[in-house]
C-alpha cells in the first residue's frame, strides 16, 4: 500500500486531497501543528475507512519535520507521496518587507518544503518512483503588492517545483504544482485535490493553474479568454 505525506493539512485542502488520495487506496499521513485539528481530520477520514495519522510538526522547525518524517516511516515506511500546503496570510506590503519578516515567510513557505522534500527524497530515488506536489497561490504568477513577502516566497516555491521536475523526471519522481488563484471553498478544495490526482498519475505538466483564466506556456503564465 502507498503511502502520502501532506505537510501543513488543515480542514480545508488537506483534507480534501486525503480523502482523494485514501479512496484510491492510500495511506495517509497528516502534518499539521496542533493535534485538535489532526485528531478531527483522522477521526473524518477513519470514518471513510481511511488508514491515516497524525503527526504534529512546524514547518518552520526543521527538527521538528524531522522527526514527524522519522515517526511516518517508522509507521509506514518510505512515503509515495509528498504534498506541502501550509497556509499563511502576512497583508504587508513589499516596501514595508523587513528582512526578519522576509526570513519568517522564507521559513514558512520554501525552507518548510525543502526539509520536507529532502525527508522523502533517498526513498525516492532508491525506490525509482514518488511524486512531490508543491501547492501555490496567485502572487506566485502575478505581483500582489498587499502581500509583498508571500509574493517572494511563493514565486521561489513555483520555481522549485519546476527544477525539481526538470531534475528528477529522468529517476522517476514527479514534481508538479497547482497555483490557486480563488478563495478555497469546500467544493473547490474537492475539485484541486481530484486535479492533483490526475497530474500524479499522467505526469504530463508540471503546473496547473486553478481559478484564473491563465494558461502555462512554456513555463510562463499567459491569460487568455473564454
Amino acid at each position: 500500500m502507498k503511502t502520502i505525506v501532506i505537510v501543513g493539512a488543515g480542514p480545508g485542502l488537506g483534507l480534501s486531497i486525503a480523502k482523494t488520495f485514501g479512496k484510491e487506496g492510500f495511506r495517509v499521513a497528516l502534518i499539521a501543528r496542533r493535534k485538535e485539528s489532526l485528531d478531527q481530520m483522522i477521526a473524518t477520514l477513519q470514518s471513510l475507512e481511511i488508514e491515516s495519522k497524525g503527526f504534529i510538526a512546524d514547518v518552520r522547525d526543521e527538527q521538528s519535520i524531522i522527526n514527524a518524517f522519522s515517526a511516518i516511516r517508522t509507521e509506514y515506511g518510505s512515503v509515495d507521496v509528498l504534498e506541502y500546503s501550509p497556509i499563511s496570510m502576512e497583508f504587508i506590503p513589499p516596501s514595508q518587507v523587513t528582512t526578519d519578516i522576509a526570513k519568517k515567510s522564507f521559513e514558512f513557505q520554501v525552507l518548510g518544503a525543502i526539509a520536507s522534500v529532502q525527508q522523502v527524497l533517498p526513498d525516492m530515488i532508491n525506490n525509482n518512483e514518488g511524486a512531490i506536489l508543491l501547492t501555490g497561490g496567485r502572487s506566485s504568477i502575478i505581483p500582489m503588492p498587499m502581500i509583498g513577502s508571500l509574493s517572494l516566497m511563493a514565486a521561489s516555491l513555483r520555481n522549485y517545483a519546476y527544477i525539481l521536475n526538470e531534475e528528477l523526471a529522468a529517476k522517476g519522481i514527479y514534481s508538479g504544482t497547482v497555483t490557486v488563484c480563488c478563495q478555497i471553498t469546500p467544493e473547490i478544495a474537492d475539485n484541486i485535490a481530484a486535479l492533483y490526482w490526475d497530474m500524479y498519475q499522467k505526469r504530463n505538466r508540471v503546473e496547473e493553474i486553478f481559478g484564473e483564466n491563465i494558461r502555462i506556456e512554456n513555463g510562463f503564465p499567459v491569460r487568455f479568454n473564454n
